[in-house]
């Protein structure tokens, strides 16, 4: 009897499951992609350092500043000749209200054909309160961006016009 009972209860319990065991669950899910108006960059005015002259012994440094301002340091001299001083510029144009970044060399080289100078670029956008790498797009997609930087002169730097190109690139954050 013991046995009938224990078969019974077996049977029971086996009819009360389901007839297949859940060992997977599905959840739908939402996907999306955003698409916004390309990054463009124009150029709307080139970097260049002014007239200055270097002491035969002394080197120095023209530092030229994204609001405009010149300075110099030990053995370099700063002129008002033309061609004058002025930072680069750049018109940014995109997405309203969207960040994006700005990617500068460390450094680069100016040439008179013979000789070399080289230049640490900074960079300040309008929307930001200080220089960096990073800028925001107004409410009607624009922004500019202004780029200086330190020329270093070596001591007796032979004359001439000293030149050479850099990139600058924006991309979204």
């Amino acid at each position: 009897m013991k046995k009938i009972i224990l078969s019974i209860v077996a049977i029971a319990a086996i009819a009360a499951m389901p007839s297949r065991m859940m060992a997977q669950a599905t959840e739908n899910t939402d996907a999306a992609a955003n698409i916004v108006t390309p990054l463009t960059l124009v150029e709307t005015q080139s970097l260049h350092f002014g007239t200055m002259s270097a002491l035969t012994a002394t080197g120095g440094t023209c530092v030229l500043a994204t609001d405009g301002t010149r300075t110099s340091t030990s053995g370099v001299s700063l002129s008002t000749a033309n061609p004058a001083s002025h930072c680069a510029s750049y018109n940014v144009s995109g997405a309203p209200a969207v960040g994006y970044s700005i990617t500068l060399p460390a450094s680069f080289t100016v040439s008179n054909g013979t000789k070399t100078m080289s230049i640490a670029p900074v960079a300040k956008a309008a929307s930001a309160s200080a220089n960096g790498t990073t800028g925001t797009l107004d409410g009607t997609g624009k922004d500019v961006i202004s780029v200086g930087g330190t020329l270093t002169v070596d001591a007796g730097q032979e004359t001439g016009l000293y030149q050479g190109n850099f990139n600058v690139t924006v991309a979204y954050n």
